[in-house]
């Protein structure tokens, strides 16, 4: 017995309680008190000599310090060399990271998802001009988030959305629950600060700022964690508040003149075309033609002249994004960012077409999709190894399949010859279509 006991004092340390010592076992810590037996352990920022931008105001040369009491623990993870068991998370830049005014004594957990931001998920965004997104992203908008609560909430809530992907299984309800949580406080937050134009105007670079991070954040929770019958509400969601966007900048662009949020964004290709703009845009770019037949009849069966413009131009701003593809260097970055900016440049009527289910924009969508699949690994927030089947589900909701014949092609899996068919048989036609859109598709295939 009294060998048996020692083993047991060995295997969870309770003689010795320390943080981390079971974690790092991956065991679940059975003493009943160890925050009260153990010093408090401060998390230290390693700060460089990079100075801010915020009108050149000074900040501590010694950082405040943050400490880790453990109550954490079991919700954010330690997958690799930056989470120690001393707890040490090194951030390169200012010292004003390691604690953000009003929050004294900030939990631990919010350095953890603010270094998560800054190390991990600032390295997937990618919009078309790849240095000035990774400026906006990972020090421009967090040093505008120590000042306004409201985009610090925002980025620890995309933080946390993202490190679900990166949990072990038993912690991702409570990373979720963070992540909602914070989700949600910005956006009431948000639409408070909205509803009082007086403080629209000192805080507008960090109101468009959060409008970014919240499109953002419906982006990677619609397509990394629905289900096959919440995806499409979640999509259309997505569209819509990436067209928040789009609208919020449209209405207080002139009080961000001179910003520095507003130099990086006007940095990115296409990122300030409002609707009105984009058929002059188009007719300036180069597009790559995707043989579809989705504009196929348009003008016999659209009587609205409106909707036959809509259904054209977001055809063509597609076939944009796909002309990337035409671009010598870094063609998959440059793919990458197009794909992550057309939802912000689509025009607001067809979001309002997709929300009210029309097959034809539906069909357009499936296109997108297919286009951001090429794309897939490297844009993270666009659902992994999710995105063929919500492609399959778009084009399951087409009856013209001729429409969709495009990508279920550049999908190609076990799945398309069977949504390719026609009233459940298959059907020559559309194969023959198939083959004329890639040249190498045949019949019975």
């Amino acid at each position: 017995m009294r060998h048996a006991k020692i083993i047991y004092l060995r295997k969870c340390d309770e003689g010795k309680p320390r943080c981390g010592n079971c974690l790092d076992r991956n065991e679940k810590c059975v003493y009943i008190a160890p925050s009260h037996s153990r010093p408090q352990k401060p998390v230290t920022f390693q700060t460089s000599s990079r100075s801010s931008d915020s009108g050149g105001s000074s900040h501590p040369a010694t950082p405040p310090e943050v400490y880790d009491d453990g109550q954490f623990d079991e919700i954010i993870p330690r997958p690799g060399p930056e989470y120690t068991t001393n707890r040490v998370i090194k951030v390169d830049l200012s010292p004003h990271f390691a604690l953000v005014p009003g929050r004294p004594g900030r939990p631990t957990n919010e350095a953890k998802l603010l270094h998560h931001w800054i190390t991990v998920t600032c390295s997937g965004v990618r919009f078309p001009n790849r240095s000035s997104t990774a400026e906006l992203m990972r020090e421009a908008i967090p040093q505008l988030a120590t000042s306004f609560p409201f985009l610090q909430d925002a980025l620890l809530a995309c933080a946390a959305v993202h490190l679900i992907d990166r949990t072990a299984v038993e912690p991702q309800s409570l990373v979720g629950s963070a992540s909602s949580k914070y989700f949600t406080k910005a956006l009431r937050s948000f639409q408070q600060i909205l509803a009082e134009p007086e403080k629209v105007a000192e805080s507008a670079e960090a109101i468009f700022a959060t409008s970014m991070l919240i499109a953002l954040w419906n982006g990677m929770n619609a397509f990394h964690h629905s289900n096959k019958d919440e995806f499409y509400d979640d999509f259309v969601r997505f569209f819509r508040m990436s067209q928040g966007t789009k609208t919020v900048g449209y209405n207080y662009w002139s009080h961000l003149d001179g910003t520095r949020c507003r130099r990086l964004i006007e940095a990115r290709e296409g990122a300030t075309v409002l609707d009105e703009e984009l058929p002059d845009f188009l007719k300036n770019e180069r597009l790559m033609l995707i043989s579809s037949r989705v504009k196929d009849g348009i003008d016999e069966e659209v009587s609205d002249p409106a909707t036959r413009e809509v259904y054209r131009i977001t055809m063509s701003l597609i076939e944009w994004v796909h002309a990337a593809l035409l671009i010598p260097a870094n063609t998959i970055s440059e793919l990458a960012g197009r794909v992550n900016t057309f939802p912000t440049m689509c025009p607001g009527a067809f979001v309002t077409l997709l929300a009210q289910k029309d097959e034809r924009a539906i069909a357009i969508a499936a296109h997108y999709m297919a286009t951001a699949c090429k794309v897939d690994n490297y844009s993270w927030f666009l659902a992994g190894g999710k995105m063929k089947r919500y492609i399959r589900v778009l084009c399951s909701m087409v009856q013209r399949k001729e429409w969709v014949v495009w990508p279920l092609i550049t999908i190609g899996d076990s799945w398309t010859s069977v949504l390719l068919q026609v009233d459940g048989q298959e059907n020559e036609r559309i194969y023959t279509l198939a083959n004329e859109i890639l040249g190498n598709v045949p019949w019975n295939w």
